[in-house]
């Protein structure tokens, strides 16, 4: 098969452009490859909508969204159409109805599957979206960080070049923030925790990018004294090339995933778990689906008293028994390899049903 993996993303697709070729297929990546429309393929793997039109203002912009549109269509004759949902509407929108979220609607009308990380995707993908249950839906697993294995030291080894301790439990916070609400969280719970032996690792980016100008002096001073006065939480900063990801995921005994709100997915826990990291994760959606309560520790999202619990919670637990466990799941039900396989037998049954000639060719992928 031909596939192209139509997104420029650089944290899963190297995962999934190897499943695939380890299947016998043959693989394209890029956005550009798909707009340049210079070669046709069995399958089109789509990710996030917005990539294909411009993050932001431009979902709804309709001569971007139409031009686009157009091309799915003319590609929809001779491929396979498969998208993977992460967000249900564009980032820039503001309501369920806005002209953003028109581009998503007719988007994902026009695949051919559709597939969803939980049951709670595929719920909540149902309510947005009621007119688009004839289109066949598949709930798989969790992906995986395959392809940053190969940076893979050691929790020993991280930590020593962390200038960590071996012995005492360390939280992390790794990705942008959302909300300056999600920042607050992660303080309050963190000071209500009185975590005496523990260490934090802050890398991330705080959310004064959203706040109005005042608003962001004030809580950078009110940052600023926070982390003056817990000598434990180290702030070590966002844009983390993916050798020092993989030190600061090994060296951490748990990453703290802040949620204020509700999400569809988070590509936190599956990092975390590729490399048998816990998550102190918000309880509900994907979280609550598929992350194992025995080795992790869940919380109602935007209570940093729960935090707080969760986080205390997590410290009695025994590392070596939560890496293991976490290991294990990822690697018997996670993981791109794990993925198409669950997902293969619907995509040959629509390239037969299209009439597309690989898929009567090859049952590579199966």
């Amino acid at each position: 098969m031909k596939i192209l993996v139509a997104s420029n993303d650089l944290t899963f697709n190297p995962a999934l452009v190897s499943a695939y070729r380890d299947a016998g297929h043959e693989v394209h990546a890029g956005v550009p490859n798909f707009l340049l429309a210079l070669s046709e393929y069995d399958i089109i793997h789509f990710h996030w909508p917005e990539e294909l039109v411009g993050f932001g203002i431009n979902s709804a912009n309709p001569l971007r969204t139409r031009e686009v549109l157009n091309l799915i269509d003319r590609h929809k004759q001779s491929s396979v159409l498969v998208a993977t949902v992460h967000n249900l509407v564009p980032h820039a929108a503001d309501t369920l109805d806005g002209p953003e979220t028109a581009y998503f609607a007719q988007f994902y009308e026009r695949m051919d599957v559709i597939c969803h990380f939980s049951e709670y995707s595929f719920k909540r993908f149902a309510e947005t979206y009621p007119n688009l249950s004839c289109i066949p839906q598949i709930v798989h697993g969790l992906n995986s960080y395959d392809h940053l294995l190969r940076f893979a030291e050691g929790p020993v080894v991280a930590r020593q070049s962390l200038g960590l301790p071996t012995n005492e439990f360390v939280f992390s916070v790794i990705g942008a923030m959302r909300k300056p609400e999600e920042l607050s969280l992660v303080r309050q719970g963190w000071t209500k925790a009185q975590l005496s032996q523990a260490h934090l690792l802050l890398a991330s980016d705080p959310p004064w990018n959203v706040m109005q100008v005042h608003h962001r002096l004030i809580d950078k001073a009110k940052h600023h004294r926070w982390l003056s006065a817990n000598r434990r939480v180290r702030n070590v900063g966002g844009n983390l090339d993916d050798r020092t990801l993989v030190k600061l995921v090994e060296a951490s005994d748990a990453l703290i995933v802040p949620r204020f709100g509700l999400h569809l997915n988070s590509g936190l826990v599956p990092l975390a778990l590729t490399f048998g990291t816990a998550v102190i994760a918000p309880d509900y959606g994907v979280c609550s689906e598929r992350v194992p309560r025995s080795a992790n520790s869940l919380y109602k999202a935007g209570d940093f008293n729960a935090l707080a619990l969760a986080l205390r919670r997590q410290i009695g637990l025994n590392r070596e028994r939560v890496r293991s466990a976490n290991l294990h799941l990822i690697r018997s039900t996670g993981g791109w390899a794990n993925i198409i396989a669950s997902v293969w037998p619907t995509i040959k049954e629509r390239g037969r049903r299209k009439g597309i000639a690989a898929f009567d060719k090859s049952d590579a992928g199966e």
